[in-house]
């Protein structure tokens, strides 16, 4: 997606994505596409319809532990620190970096500029995230290492113990001329069912 900075008001980035989904449910047929697109904000809001992954916490609390500060970048919604808040996790973060707000989604070099300026000066910066493009790719862009938490399926839960395992392995400084890119697999995949043809 381009940059949106202009739409860094809460009511005009939901305007703006509530005229995408209706027309996408327009030319999908659905009646009343609007007042379906208008509950979407309602509805992506609710702090009910979200949850951490189980090890989310401890592993950030181990990682924070052995020294490592935690930056946040994330392309969401507005109301992504009211989320952050419910979930009990917005103080693990020293910074929170959401496209809603900056105007710059992942993989836009503006969004890991951010992010970096967040984190401060630091001796080593890695980017762990589930999206190959926009964070794994993203990052090694931006001269930063990443770990690229792999869901195949998206009910699959990513390998956070994994990745805090490479971290604390890398240690706190780079050396690299050339940022590295870690794979995780997911802890469980859930396969796609196929019944036998008769």
């Amino acid at each position: 997606m381009p940059p949106h900075p202009h739409l860094n008001d809460p009511d005009a980035w939901w305007d703006h994505i509530t005229t995408v989904v209706a027309g996408a449910l327009t030319r999908l047929g659905t009646a009343d596409a609007h007042a379906a697109a208008v509950a979407t904000r309602a509805a992506y809001t609710n702090p009910a319809a979200w949850s951490l992954y189980p090890q989310a916490l401890r592993v950030l609390d181990q990682l924070t532990a052995h020294g490592w500060q935690h930056v946040l970048l994330s392309n969401h919604v507005p109301e992504l620190p009211t989320l952050l808040a419910a979930l009990g996790i917005d103080n693990r973060f020293q910074a929170v970096i959401n496209s809603a707000a900056s105007g710059y989604e992942k993989p836009h070099p503006e969004a890991f500029r951010l992010a970096r300026a967040a984190a401060g000066p630091a001796q080593r910066l890695v980017m762990i995230g589930d999206n190959p493009q926009a964070d794994a790719a993203g990052a090694r862009r931006a001269g930063i290492d990443a770990i690229w938490v792999r869901r195949n399926q998206h009910t699959d839960t990513p390998g956070l113990d994994a990745a805090a395992g490479i971290l604390l392995a890398l240690g706190p400084i780079s050396n690299r001329r050339h940022p590295a890119l870690h794979e995780v697999p997911p802890l469980e995949t859930t396969a796609p069912k196929t019944l036998p043809i008769r």
